[in-house]
């Protein structure tokens, strides 16, 4: 962990990405933390997008 610069700014954010070339879709998922309160309490979001177009075809969003 780095030392805050500002402890009222407290925030985590990452997002990975994905490709499965049996279906031809990209996937994301990122995630987010405001405080430090709690480690365990992240909100994430899952999408797939389809390889040739770009359009969205699955959304998700909730707790990880």
């Amino acid at each position: 962990m780095m030392p805050l610069p500002d402890p009222l700014r407290d925030a985590v954010s990452h997002t990975r990405r994905g490709y499965d070339g049996a279906i031809e879709q990209v996937g994301f998922t990122t995630s987010y933390r405001q405080g430090s309160e709690s480690a365990e309490k992240y909100d994430t979001t899952i999408s797939l997008h389809d390889d040739t177009t770009g359009l969205p075809s699955v959304f998700w969003m909730g707790p990880a």
